[in-house]
């Protein structure tokens, strides 16, 4: 998978699943989903950006995706 290898089995398959959920391009795609439905149809990059950073510091919470956009939006920076 994109030049990585996996043990078989079940670690295998849990460590795969944690690297794609890590991944940027993950994040990015996930990001840009939840910007499109809770602040608007056409996503303003800038929001993609900071909600896939806020995401990634913390290993793909998406709790934390959601407060990066609740914070975007107190501070009126959507």
């Amino acid at each position: 998978m994109m030049g990585r290898t996996f043990p078989e089995g079940f670690e295998g398959s849990e460590a795969a699943l944690e690297w794609i959920a890590a991944h940027p391009a993950t994040l990015r795609h996930i990001a840009t989903k939840m910007v499109r439905h809770f602040v608007a149809d056409v996503p303003p990059p800038h929001c993609i950006e900071q909600v896939a950073a806020g995401a990634g510091e913390t290993g793909g919470d998406l709790n934390q995706a959601m407060q990066t956009i609740i914070a975007m939006r107190r501070r009126g920076s959507l």
